[in-house]
């Protein structure tokens, strides 16, 4: 339906992102008013309605917002409603109660005044629940290296976790302070600036949690010494955590740049063993720097193989729009001849001075330059016929002719090419009949201008 929101769309892109927003401004403003118990301005009364705004509305767009199930979009409206009743819902709907507006409007003097207020926004901390999800979802569509992205996340889950502890490890110690001494009485802390307390609170729960432990804050009362236990658990868990995925993480991030140096390794040492001439590896090195900063070591056949025909197609003409847009033999087919096309197309690449075809050969296929310069040339190579650039194609004569190679082909500069094979060639010109017109006109004439 129309009027249903597509959950992959933009909009619903950045409005994720606003709850998002909404949920961090929660989960670090809460815990810090209830243990720093400071003053509420009215400004933060009015950004928290406008934050609990937030949230209602997003469960409004809940209730219009499609699904994907098993592959497909779902847009039904009672299967949608049907669908966020049994997920979310719950959560978000306690996440979003008014308790805080409710107590001031009944009267905030009934529920302790208004330092309850951080309390009775508690439930909001339940929607960290849905922070999982959303870093799963920029996982799949941002255009970053998701190694980099889950760092990203490890580091928040670290921060939040240490101003949760940092909080409550300054809320307990103001507590104790009222019945006798606590660490804040040791370190001089209880009349100190907002901006100290928190800082020795945070440095404290970092040092704990990453069973650092310098020793210079140490819990006074068995209270202190209770929650410092709880929170070298805490630490404890997360620490082994981070040192488990760090490693993998790290590795990951540069995991393509490292197969690629094992390669080259490799190939160092072959050409060393066999003795290659100098300058001969020289050109190898040059040929796969030029081929890894053109694929970064993917290869499409290894990675891509085993999707369905149709979406295979559509990815190779994504892939080859640079070849079919340059080529003028290719502008005014249509879109079943240029699927056909590119399943036959092979990639490959030319070193600078590489002959590609060499003059009276047996031709066995026909190139298209997607970008790269070539030279035509007599079997000599003292003769230059013409060059060839960008969109132009050689190679067709031997194939239509059932001739040899008429000329050689030198490869100028570093060359992306397609290649077709005369397998393919010949099916392609006898489906193909208006394509294959073309194809012998053009071959005739430069048959007709070298012989």
């Amino acid at each position: 339906m129309n009027w249903l929101l597509h959950p992959q769309s933009l909009f619903h892109r950045e409005w994720n992102h606003v709850i998002l927003i909404v949920i961090l401004y929660n989960a670090l403003l809460l815990p810090f008013q209830i243990g720093f118990g400071s003053e509420i301005p009215s400004y933060i009364i009015t950004i928290n309605f406008i934050a609990d705004l937030i949230l209602v509305t997003d469960i409004v767009f809940n209730f219009f917002t499609g699904y994907i199930s098993e592959g497909l979009l779902v847009q039904n409206l009672k299967c949608v409603r049907i669908n966020y009743l049994k997920t979310w819902f719950i959560f978000d709907f306690i996440a979003s109660l008014p308790f805080d507006a409710l107590a001031l409007f009944i009267g905030i003097e009934h529920f302790g005044g208004i330092a309850a207020i951080p309390f009775l926004r508690l439930p909001r901390l339940m929607r960290l629940i849905r922070v999982k999800p959303y870093f799963r979802h920029w996982e799949k569509n941002l255009q970053v290296n998701p190694s980099i992205l889950r760092l990203v996340k490890l580091g928040a889950s670290v921060i939040i976790s240490a101003h949760f502890i940092a909080c409550s490890w300054f809320g307990i110690g103001v507590i104790e302070a009222q019945t006798g001494q606590s660490w804040l009485n040791t370190q001089n802390l209880l009349e100190a600036s907002t901006y100290d307390q928190y800082v020795h609170s945070l440095y404290w729960a970092l040092v704990t949690m990453t069973t650092v432990g310098f020793g210079d804050i140490t819990p006074t009362t068995s209270t202190e010494i209770l929650f410092t236990m709880i929170a070298m658990c805490i630490g404890v868990s997360i620490y082994a955590y981070i040192i488990g995925n760090m490693a993998s993480l790290v590795a990951n991030i540069d995991a393509v740049a490292q197969a690629y140096r094992q390669k080259m390794d490799s190939i160092n040492n072959y050409m060393r063993l066999r003795e290659i001439p100098v300058e001969l590896q020289k050109r190898i090195r040059r040929y796969y720097d030029y081929v890894w900063s053109r694929n970064k070591g993917l290869s499409e056949v290894n990675l891509l193989s085993d999707l369905p025909a149709p979406l295979y197609t559509e990815l190779k003409l994504f892939l080859h729009r640079e070849v079919l847009q340059k080529v003028p033999l290719f502008h005014e087919a249509d879109s079943v001849f240029l699927s056909a096309l590119v399943k036959i197309l092979q990639p490959v690449s030319s070193a600078p001075g590489d002959f590609i075809i060499n003059e009276g050969e047996i031709g066995r296929e026909m190139y298209f330059i997607s970008r790269g310069n070539v030279e035509v040339l007599s079997g000599d190579g003292k003769t230059i016929y013409a060059e060839l650039s960008d969109g132009a194609f050689f190679g067709e004569i031997a194939l239509l002719f059932s001739e040899k190679r008429t000329a050689s082909i030198q490869a100028k500069s570093y060359c992306d090419l397609f290649i077709m094979k005369k397998d393919d060639f010949d099916v392609v010109l006898k489906d193909y009949p208006e394509f294959a017109s073309k194809m012998l006109q053009i071959a005739k004439e430069r048959y007709q201008k070298h012989n």
